[in-house]
């Protein structure tokens, strides 16, 4: 298996309402994940997450590309319509492919952690999908974070003081 690509990236992922949510189970009921980002200093985007989230997540995914130039526009867009709280996070990842399976090694503040993915094109494939990325997890050794532990590490990087903006 090889280096597929490396990506660094700032992220703004914005909280509805007032953002003073502690604890992430406070809104893992909440389809929408909406954030701004740009990865390696070139590529910028609105992502918009949609659907359920957690451990086996199966989300549609929406991106809009954006000049890198204009992301504070974005920015202040975003404060207009009420989007206005959330965390900053700095990502460095590793990402390599192995068996139909997109795995990524990332560090955020001081956190660090794999991410395996696939993506599919019919939402009828994902318990087939979430299938294959446990077994070949479990072929590698590495053991899927049950909802908890996930909850209690995004709640870990989301309460550093210094990450939170408004």
């Amino acid at each position: 298996t090889e280096l597929k690509e490396e990506k660094k990236r700032l992220s703004l992922v914005y909280f509805r309402g007032n953002g003073t949510h502690k604890d992430v189970r406070e809104v893992k009921d909440d389809p929408v994940d909406l954030r701004i980002r740009i990865t390696n200093n070139k590529k910028a985007e609105i992502i918009l997450k949609y659907g359920k989230w957690g451990v086996e997540e199966k989300r549609r995914e929406i991106s809009i590309p954006i000049k890198p130039e204009g992301f504070e526009d974005v920015t202040d867009f975003l404060k207009a319509l009420g989007w206005k709280v959330g965390v900053v996070t700095l990502s460095d990842s590793k990402v390599f492919d192995y068996n139909g399976v997109e795995f990524a090694i990332v560090q955020s503040s001081g956190h660090y952690y794999v991410e395996a993915e696939k993506l599919i094109e019919d939402c009828g494939d994902t318990k087939k999908a979430n299938q294959e990325i446990r077994k070949v997890c479990s072929e590698l050794g590495l053991k899927i974070a049950d909802s908890e532990k996930f909850m209690d590490m995004l709640n870990s990087l989301n309460n550093i003081k210094e990450n939170r903006f408004n």
